[in-house]
C-alpha cells in the first residue's frame, strides 16, 4: 500500500437494529464513528466506549459493523485492512457489552467521491458515513418465562421451612432510560416437607430496579401481592410484601437471587428466565 499521508481518516461505520424494523418501531437514527489511523487495523478503544456510551448499547442489541480503508493502494490490500478493521471492532464490542451480538461487513476502499456505505441493512446504498442505531420505541419489549428454587419460611404452619419450588412468568418492557429495568411477573410456588405439599401460592410481582447496560447486572425492588393456601388449615390467605433482587441478563437469560419477606413468608431463592 502506498505510504501516502492524508488528512482524511479512514472510518468505520456501524448500525444498531432492534428485532422489530426500523418501520414498524417508528425508531429514529443516532450516529456514531471510530477513527483509524492511516494503514492501520488498531482500534482505539476510547471511541469504542464513547459510541457505547451514545448508542446505549446492552446485551440484548443487534450491532451491524460496516468497515473501510481509503482508496490509496490496491483493492485487495484495502479489502483485506477492512476485513481485519472490522474483526477487530466486532471483538472489542462484544469485549465490553458481552452477549451483544456483532454483524460485521467489510466493504473495502471508499469511494473516490468520499461518500461511503451507509449501513442500514445487509445491503449498502450510497450516503453519507457514520454509525447508525435504531431506537426502539416506548413500549415494546419481550417475554420470559423460567423456574424459581427457593428455601422459604413461613409462619402458619408447624414446619417453618420449606424447599419452595415454583415458575415464573415475566414481561420486561423497553424503557426510554437504558439504566431502568422493569418486569411484571406472576409466580406460581408450593411448599414442600418430606414430600407432603403444605401450601401452595400465587403471586403478581412488579419490580423496578438499574441495570449496567455493559455488563447486563441488575438489582432492584420487586412488589408481592397475592394469595397463599394451606394444606394443614384449609384456609386462603391474602399475602403482600417486598422481595429485594440483584441479577445479570444476556441476549437469552436472566438470572436473579432474591430474598424478601411478606405476611406469611420469608422468601430466599433463585430464579431463571428463558427469553422469547
Amino acid at each position: 500500500m502506498t505510504k501516502v499521508r492524508s488528512l482524511l481518516t479512514s472510518f468505520a461505520l456501524f448500525s444498531l437494529s432492534s428485532s422489530l424494523s426500523l418501520a414498524a418501531t417508528g425508531g429514529r437514527l443516532l450516529t456514531c464513528r471510530v477513527p483509524f489511523d492511516y494503514d492501520s487495523a488498531e482500534v482505539e478503544q476510547d471511541f469504542v466506549a464513547q459510541c457505547i456510551k451514545n448508542l446505549q448499547l446492552t446485551s440484548r442489541d443487534t450491532l451491524q459493523v460496516v468497515a473501510s480503508a481509503t482508496p490509496q493502494g490496491t483493492r485487495s490490500y484495502n479489502e483485506a485492512l477492512s476485513k481485519k478493521r472490522a474483526e477487530n471492532l466486532s471483538k472489542a464490542f462484544v469485549a465490553r457489552v458481552p452477549g451483544l451480538e456483532v454483524r460485521a461487513i467489510a466493504i473495502g476502499p471508499i469511494p473516490k467521491n468520499g461518500l461511503l456505505a451507509q449501513a442500514s441493512a445487509p445491503e449498502t446504498t450510497t450516503g453519507t458515513s457514520g454509525m447508525t442505531k435504531e431506537a426502539s420505541a416506548p413500549g415494546t419489549g419481550y417475554w420470559k418465562v423460567g423456574p424459581r428454587l427457593g428455601r422459604d419460611r413461613t409462619f402458619i404452619e408447624e414446619k417453618t421451612s420449606y424447599f419452595a419450588p415454583g415458575v415464573e412468568l415475566s414481561y420486561v418492557p423497553t424503557l426510554a432510560n437504558p439504566n431502568m429495568y422493569a418486569e411484571f411477573s406472576l409466580l406460581g410456588n408450593v411448599y414442600t416437607f418430606v414430600d407432603n405439599t403444605k401450601m401452595t401460592s400465587v403471586h403478581l410481582a412488579p419490580m423496578l430496579g438499574y441495570i449496567d447496560p455493559g455488563s447486563g447486572m441488575i438489582a432492584g425492588l420487586r412488589g408481592l401481592g397475592g394469595l397463599v393456601s394451606s394444606n394443614v388449615t384449609k384456609s386462603d390467605l391474602g399475602d403482600g410484601g417486598a422481595e429485594l433482587r440483584i441479577g445479570k441478563q444476556t441476549r437469552q437469560w436472566t438470572a436473579f437471587l432474591g430474598v424478601g419477606q411478606t405476611r406469611i413468608l420469608q422468601r430466599v431463592g433463585v430464579d431463571l428466565g428463558y427469553r422469547f
